[in-house]
């Protein structure tokens, strides 16, 4: 295993694509809905209790969505992050376990989401455990439903896309970060489209995330190559209550 500590920063951003749906509840795609698009609970009067409800000026208040309550719990996973050498060959970079809580579901007039907290814990190393904090939930569209999934991790916003049932795509660029860690010359480029998929296996709810990975450089001869590789692979794991 390469320099951990070159890295950390690197696997510590990934984590902010990670996490999308990281949370995110088994639940069945509406072939005529888009985006997951669900009309906002109100209540008003003596119904509003709880603190999963917000106050508004006209009598009437916004209940947290089903959806992003159902987001809270607790979740273990672990992850191994592959990279390419000096000969293209697909080579480990770095693996961890990590654990992530999701608590106090809110809205404002923009969002609906969860905050997380996350620690990670690198294997064979010594590092210290990484710990940080985002938030995850949807956008609010106009009329009051519920837009695009997102999950905001050091103060960048990364968006996912769902396909089918239970199963969601993220496209992003490679960043300088990675491609750094490729061994590629600067003016490489590349992207990766990150997979997750929910099963319900033996009564626990699994996320499984592959990320494949495309990186395109000039070669010294002259030559333009490109190589895709699966540069993680992991899985969270909803934990009893």
């Amino acid at each position: 295993m390469r320099n951990l500590n070159r890295y950390i920063f690197g696997i510590m951003m990934l984590l902010a694509s990670l996490f999308l749906s990281s949370c995110q509840p088994v639940q069945a795609l509406d072939p005529a809905a888009s985006s997951q698009i669900q009309p906002i609970e109100t209540v008003t009067g003596s119904d509003i209790t709880g603190s999963d409800i917000t106050g508004s000026d006209n009598g009437s208040s916004q209940v947290v969505p089903k959806v992003v309550r159902d987001l809270e719990g607790t979740y273990a996973g672990s992850w191994t992050l592959f990279g390419i050498d000096e000969e293209s060959k697909v080579v480990k970079l770095a693996s961890w376990t990590d654990t992530i809580k999701a608590e106090n579901p809110q809205m404002d007039d923009e969002q609906a989401y969860v905050l997380t907290t996350s620690e990670m814990v690198f294997d064979g190393s010594d590092a210290p455990s990484v710990k940080f904090t985002g938030k995850e939930g949807y956008f609010l569209m106009p009329d009051g439903t519920l837009g695009d999934y997102f999950i905001e991790t050091f103060g960048q916003i990364s968006k996912s896309t769902q396909l089918g049932e239970n199963v969601w795509i993220s496209v992003t660029p490679a960043s300088a970060e990675d491609m750094a860690s490729y061994r590629l010359p600067n003016d490489s480029s590349g992207q990766h489209a990150l997979v997750k998929v929910v099963t319900s296996e033996e009564g626990f709810e699994i996320h499984r995330i592959t990320r494949v990975t495309t990186v395109t450089w000039t070669d010294q001869a002259g030559q333009d190559r490109s190589i895709q590789f699966v540069s993680l692979q992991g899985f969270h794991k909803r934990q009893s209550e």
